[in-house]
């Protein structure tokens, strides 16, 4: 066919013997002749593609391992005893609202706006003043007597007026001065002024013995302070308060639960203080279960670990007597420890440092990496990349059990087996990570990358044979090797546990527990040094891995469960970033993930909870102890509260109110508590930042803020011939003037049912307390002598706030007064008294413990700060008082030594720590000597004490344990003195080895003297990364 083209011939493939021309395996290869073997090889190299330039990974960088996260899902429980409730006083001590008193909500506005007027409301005020005016007065009030009444006075004079026994008391007349918040008792004078002050505190009686039981966290003993007396200390068997197993109480409440719905109606449980009381045939002050962190730390102090899963109950008796009768009795186990409320403390924190060893019980096998690549043209590169990297290759057979050499020439074998990976790589998640940065930095694909496992000969039988092995005994010795010659005694240095008994498992767990963080981070980091050079803690011979080791560092502190519930989020959200810390340093080939150690390198949130318990632990556990002790001081500080201050309004009345209903607004992310005290606001929780916006912003919308509450008209808040000045009229026209959207006056109630905004609250309260104020004038006018000082507080003399403080001789003044006055308490002038002008009552102890610490609702958390002033002056008079009493010198001990009649040779112990004294001199213990020859030894000669003063006060001082002088020169403020003790040079406080001296210099003092890295001033950046840097360069390793 004419243009169409011709098909092409197929390809044909023509023998080389059937050419004209041929080359023969000798020319191919220079014609040289090759064996088979050669040949196979010449043919492998010829089809493999060509090796490229290797980039190495870097074998020494360490695989942070991520913590799995133990964050708990921390909710507030239903309480099983019932909370403390306020003090009947409280109401009285202060301007305080009703308990029905609500904030109804932040958008709030008036029913009728258009009826609102400012001029109709000062006419409604001056008709009320003048009714108030044309009040008659009493003739006997020219001559009667004005006796200040404090809280408990006021509770027993309302119960006076409510019964029928009035004709009891001569004329009187309950009046009160809102000018300086006072409320008075005014009686018709009979004969003289004393005699008639005489009979009314007759008729009120004698307020009675007024004490208090504080003291320092963990210190061992407490401090009574009582009223009109100097503080005393006070022991385990001077204690009201009893510590016992609530065994009895709980065998009752489930007797009584194992009747029939029927029986329990008609006799329900009854409470546990009515129960006590019953059973010791005593009055009980209070009574309460201990919390969980409470008994761990009882359980510490007494060296016991069997409190912590029992029921422990505190129960406070009226005096010792009746606590000594009731520990008699029959069926009751008490703990021999003194025991307080301010005995524990929220901050404390505790150290515990452990190394577990875990060993897999089963015959042993050879794991390797067996890395299947796409395609078998990579396998010449694979190889020399995976060998420049020190690792040894072999290769799979297709068979897919056995390793072959030859099997490399076969196109359909692609795996390959990696062996002798470095020593740190002991787990295959590490192995295989390394193996896969290799592949990623060097372009090999593969399809897969396992673990390959090498049977052992003779495996079965060895393992066996470890399985009659002591494990612990091993680990035991070995630690005794490879530890300081000082820690040699294992029972004094570590113990060690294992946590399998019984039957052997597949996985057995060692524990090692040390009791000294800094000694036993010592021996951790050898442990893991040797661990680098070979196998340790060997039981099985064929186990050349040896078990794995992970040491653990926990740091924690007791956290209530209201503020751990209400920082759910941002707790999570820093563990997430904790564990997330050495993960993103090995990301970015940081160096020092190269450290021998860094294998270990990991961080987490650790929380222990119990259910029923109002309180748990939360903390940091990891490894190493400098950055887990970093993270637990920004943990710390990231449950501390933000502080809105300068904030008067939000102190008191309907401020106050405001900013604990933001509780509901943000329910479940918010804690709120008032601090009258510090003069300020806290706030804590996942709502903290916008619940400050919202306080802040008070003022400018306390006319937009709704509340609903009852204003009392009678006494002690205002007079009662405000109530009789009051008429429907009056409280309607003051209602539409008002813009007010309810307001109904309870004549019997004597109070006026208010529902409208914060900002008419206060107004309509300002009127009443001014129609009050002209109410006393008036019934005062014409006195001779009014008793009564000009108005303000007596103290600063400036206008009484709202925010005052009432004492028991019923005098008030001023908040801000009262927290100085409490505030300036010093060693030399414990007891306070009232600055009210004849007065001088001294000021009872149960009030300065109101004015500090608050009602019962409080965040517990911060009673130690708080407190922390007031114990050491108290801990102070008594050194000052007392010379048989001085503080122990162990460093940052609360604990105290005392002199005691007894052997001179059986040394006392401080009644916190274990450091041992004389009970004769409270020197250390000084065999071979008496007191008297000790003490002269201590002496500085002439010389030495001319030297002293020719160097100046404050640079030369004596060592705290052997009194040998100290030049300071230079440097930072850690002593060491040639008695071998560690000091600091600013207080004196001993420790035993440096590191402790160092971490006493950063807690105490902020600083040991020279450059000193402080956790807030590393810069933050995702992942922590900037910051683990900083620390890992910066803080000197343990």
């Amino acid at each position: 066919m004419a243009g169409r083209r011709q098909a092409r011939k197929r390809e044909q493939v023509i023998p080389a013997s059937e050419l004209a021309w041929g080359m023969g395996e000798s020319d191919r290869y220079g014609g040289r002749q090759l064996s088979e073997v050669q040949l196979r090889e010449q043919k492998y190299r010829l089809v493999q593609r060509e090796v490229k330039e290797v980039v190495h990974a870097n074998i020494e960088l360490r695989m942070a391992e991520e913590y799995k996260s133990i964050v708990k899902n921390v909710k507030m429980e239903e309480q099983s005893e019932q909370l403390p409730i306020d003090h009947p006083d409280t109401q009285y001590r202060g301007r305080t609202l009703p308990p029905n008193a609500v904030i109804l909500t932040e958008q709030y506005s008036p029913r009728y706006p258009q009826h609102t007027s400012e001029e109709k409301f000062e006419e409604i005020q001056k008709r009320l003043k003048e009714t108030v005016g044309g009040f008659g007065n009493c003739g006997w009030m020219k001559k009667a007597v004005l006796y200040p009444l404090g809280p408990r006075d006021i509770r027993k004079m309302q119960k006076f007026e409510n019964s029928h026994h009035r004709h009891h008391l001569p004329q009187y007349k309950l009046l009160v001065d809102n000018a300086m918040s006072t409320a008075y008792l005014a009686m018709e004078s009979g004969h003289s002024k004393e005699a008639t002050v005489h009979n009314i505190e007759q008729f009120l009686g004698s307020s009675g013995r007024d004490e208090i039981i504080i003291s320092e966290p963990n210190s061992g003993f407490g401090i009574r302070l009582a009223k009109g007396e100097d503080p005393q200390v006070m022991r385990s068997r001077d204690s009201p308060i009893a510590l016992i197993f609530d065994t009895p109480y709980t065998r009752y409440v489930k007797e009584v639960e194992a009747e029939s719905e029927y029986q329990r109606r008609l006799i329900p449980v009854e409470p546990a203080q009515y129960f006590y009381e019953d059973m010791f045939r005593c009055r009980i002050s209070s009574t309460r279960l201990l919390n969980d962190p409470e008994k761990k730390s009882i359980e510490d102090s007494l060296s016991r670990n069997d409190i912590r899963s029992r029921a422990v109950r505190l129960i406070e008796f009226e005096t010792v007597e009746q606590r000594l009768r009731a520990m008699g009795h029959r069926g009751v186990e008490a703990l021999d420890v003194y025991y307080s409320d301010t005995q524990f403390g929220y901050k404390q924190v505790h150290e515990t440092l452990h190394l577990y060893v875990k060993y897999q019980m089963k015959p042993k096998e050879r794991e390797h990496v067996a890395v299947t690549l796409e395609c078998h043209l990579d396998k010449n590169n694979a190889c020399s990349v995976f060998r420049s990297h020190c690792l040894q290759v072999s290769f799979l057979d297709v068979d897919g059990k056995t390793m072959n050499e030859e099997a490399k020439y076969n196109k359909d074998c692609k795996t390959l087996i990696l062996q002798n990976f470095p020593a740190h790589m002991f787990r295959h998640e590490v192995r295989e990570w390394f193996v896969r940065r290799i592949c990623d930095l060097n372009g090999i694909r593969t399809e897969r990358i396992e673990k390959f496992v090498e049977p052992i000969h003779g495996a079965t039988q060895s393992f066996l044979d470890a399985k009659r092995v002591n494990a612990a005994g091993i680990i035991n010795m070995e630690l005794q090797k490879l530890a300081d010659p000082v820690l040699r005694g294992a029972d004094l240095a570590w113990t060690v546990t294992r946590k399998n008994e019984g039957p052997i498992k597949e996985e057995e767990m060692i524990t090692v527990q040390f009791k000294s963080v800094i000694t036993g981070a010592r021996l951790i980091r050898r442990v893991l040094l040797e661990c680098q050079r070979g196998c340790v803690f060997q039981i099985d011979k064929e186990d050349y891995q040896g078990p794995e080791l992970r040491p653990c560092y926990r740091k924690t502190f007791v956290i209530s469960r209201r503020i751990r519930a209400a920082l759910s989020e941002t707790i999570r959200t820093f563990d997430h970033s904790a564990r997330k810390s050495f993960t993103a340093l090995t990301a970015v080939v940081d160096e020092n993930m190269l450290y021998h150690d860094s294998v270990h390198y990991r961080l987490r949130v650790h929380e222990e909870w119990k259910s029923g318990s109002d309180a748990g632990i939360i903390g940091i556990m990891g490894w190493p102890v400098d950055v887990v002790r970093n993270y637990t001081e920004k943990l710390r500080k990231l449950v501390e509260p933000q502080i809105v201050g300068e904030c008067p309004e939000l102190l008191e009345g309907a401020g106050e109110l405001y900013a604990k209903s933001l509780e509901k607004k943000y329910p479940g992310a918010l804690v709120i508590e008032v601090d009258k005290f510090n003069d300020h606001v806290k706030v804590i929780g996942d709502a903290a930042d916008s619940a400050v916006k919202d306080l802040k912003a008070y003022l400018d919308n306390s006319g937009k803020i709704g509340m609903r509450t009852w204003i009392p008209i009678g006494f002690p808040f205002v007079n009662e011939r405000v109530a009789k000045a009051m008429s429907g009229r009056i409280v309607e026209d003051l209602k539409t003037v008002m813009g007010i959207n309810h307001l109904f006056f309870d004549r019997r109630g004597k109070c006026l049912e208010f529902e409208g905004s914060v900002a008419q609250y206060e107004k309509l309260v300002g009127m009443m307390e001014e129609l009050s104020m002209d109410c006393f004038k008036k019934e005062i006018r014409g006195r001779a002598e009014t008793g009564v000082p000009a108005e303000g507080c007596h103290i600063c003399f400036c206008e009484m706030q709202r925010n005052y403080f009432r004492f028991q001789c019923g005098h008030s003044m001023c908040r801000d007064c009262a927290n100085n006055k409490i505030k300036s308490i010093d060693a030399g002038g414990i007891q306070i008294r009232c600055n009210y002008p004849g007065c001088e009552k001294p000021v009872e102890p149960s009030e300065i413990l109101a004015i500090i610490l608050g009602g019962p609702n409080r965040m517990k958390d911060l009673d130690t700060a708080n407190m922390h002033r007031l114990v050491t002056q108290l801990k102070q008079a008594i050194f000052n008082n007392n010379q048989d009493y001085q503080p122990c010198n162990s460093t940052d001990c609360p604990g105290l030594i005392h002199k005691s009649r007894g052997d001179p040779l059986r040394y006392k112990t401080c009644t916190s720590c274990p450091r041992q004294y004389c009970r004769m001199c409270l020197l250390e213990p000084h065999h071979g000597h008496t007191c008297e020859a000790y003490a002269r030894l201590r002496i500085d000669d002439e010389s030495v004490r001319a030297y002293m003063e020719s160097r100046g006060p404050g640079n030369v001082k004596k060592c705290p344990k052997c009194a040998t002088p100290v030049d300071k020169i230079d440097g930072c403020h850690h002593m060491e003195c040639r008695c071998g003790i560690h000091f600091c040079w600013l207080c004196l406080a001993m420790s035993e080895t440096s590191q402790q001296m160092y971490a006493h210099l950063s807690e105490v003092h902020g600083g040991h003297g020279g450059p000193n890295l402080r956790p807030e001033q590393l810069a933050e950046e995702e992942g922590g990364v900037a910051m683990q840097q900083q620390i890992l360069q910066n803080v000197p390793p343990v």
